[in-house]
């Protein structure tokens, strides 16, 4: 009933902290989200997460630097980003029901290496959020690679921004009339 009233969506919160974390390993999480940050300021060295009844990992209106991360077979998003500004060094998420990555509601990321394997959507960029990714390593059995679209009538479309994405991704790729991939000129 408190977890309720406070709306911990998480096996593990963390809600209005800064911090540094070493390690979080998750392993047959029955909540929303595996981990779920809110409001933080952080780094975490290394995340991994195995079988979610739902998302893997949910971060909202945060700042996180994330060197590794690996989420194998959630139910939702392996990864749910929104209002918030991300960096990831090196991201893994395969077997996620619904999407990859899925960054919203007005999100900044920035992706070095990333690959994307057997999910319904590998990477979702909408409502106002911009990602940039240096290298799509990996893009396997997805059955959308990405996607740009505005879902929430408040916000706009998606941006892209890579380096080095597969042309089997660029061939899976579906975007609204709004949304903008653009390869960057070194």
């Amino acid at each position: 009933e408190l977890i309720q009233k406070l709306n911990l969506t998480g096996c593990v919160n963390i809600y209005d902290l800064n911090f540094k974390i070493d390690k979080i390993n998750i392993y047959n999480s029955s909540c929303e989200d595996g981990l779920n940050v809110v409001r933080s300021y952080g780094t975490i060295d290394n995340i991994l997460i195995n079988n979610s009844v739902s998302d893997g990992v949910d971060f909202d209106f945060s700042d996180i630097k994330i060197k590794s991360i690996n989420i194998n077979n959630s139910k939702g998003d392996c990864i749910d980003l929104s209002f918030g500004n991300y960096i990831f060094e090196n991201i893994e998420v395969k077997n996620c029901t619904d999407k990859g990555v899925s960054i919203g509601e007005k999100s900044l990321a920035k992706i070095k290496d990333i690959s994307i394997s057997n999910n319904n959507i590998g990477l979702a960029i909408k409502d106002s959020s911009v990602a940039t990714i240096e290298n799509i390593q990996k893009n396997y059995n997805n059955n959308i690679c990405i996607s740009l679209y505005n879902k929430k009538p408040e916000f706009n479309s998606g941006k892209l921004f890579y380096n080095n994405i597969p042309d089997n991704c660029i061939e899976n790729t579906l975007l609204d009339n709004n949304s903008k991939i653009i390869k960057i000129v070194n």
